[in-house]
């Protein structure tokens, strides 16, 4: 249940695609929630998943988080469909940082993300992170 991985300086990279377990596991290892939604026939979200998520100096910063790829929020399970709710989702990409205990939204990204640097998201998620 696992979208994709990368090793990164020792750092195992997992992508899971399974809200409530991707939760679960965060509140165990009290870790934040990066929680990333496209849809299927998203360009820019792939493009925003190309310049970020496979990026070395990205996935590094994320290393202490437990990373979430919902491709499409018509086709998931029940329990990451109340996202869309829960997180007021008008479109994707949306891009949520989450506390998993309570549930409350940390920070929130969407297509204007692409305009960053990798340095300016990798400083901004360090930041939240710290």
């Amino acid at each position: 249940v696992w979208y994709s991985a990368h090793t990164v300086s020792s750092c195992s990279t997992i992508w899971l695609t399974h809200y409530d377990n991707a939760r679960h596991v965060a509140i165990q290892q009290k870790q934040l929630m990066l929680v990333s939604i496209s849809g299927p026939f998203c360009s820019i979200c792939t493009a925003i998943e190309k310049k970020f998520f496979t990026n070395e100096t990205i996935l590094r910063t994320l290393c202490n988080t437990i990373k979430i790829k919902i491709s499409d929020l018509a086709q998931v399970e029940q329990s990451a469909a109340h996202l869309q709710q829960k997180f007021a989702i008008k479109g994707v990409p949306t891009i949520l940082l989450i506390d998993p205990v309570n549930e409350q939204e940390i920070a929130r990204w969407n297509s204007d993300l692409y305009e960053e640097t990798v340095e300016e998201f990798s400083a901004e998620l360090t930041k939240l992170l710290s």
